[in-house]
């Protein structure tokens, strides 16, 4: 799906999904929060864009990944 070498001596957090998730690239969301380095995630952050961008299938996904998301402060 992603021809992405992924080095052996980079480290990625959150943030890399985080930014995919604001351009609304969800395939590359869900392949990067299985690469990343475990942190403090920003759940609800992640939602508003998602529903900002109307991704409700990205929504669903973010959604499943943790029970204390607010998605009505998401709106």
């Amino acid at each position: 799906m992603f021809s992405v070498t992924h080095r052996k001596d980079t480290e990625w957090d959150y943030s890399v999904v985080w930014h995919a998730i604001k351009g609304n690239h969800f395939a590359l969301a869900q392949w990067l929060f299985e690469r990343v380095i475990p942190s403090n995630p920003s759940f609800n952050r992640w939602a508003a864009f998602a529903a900002r961008n109307g991704n409700l299938d990205m929504i669903k996904w973010i959604s499943s990944l943790s029970e204390e998301i607010d998605l009505h402060g998401a709106m």
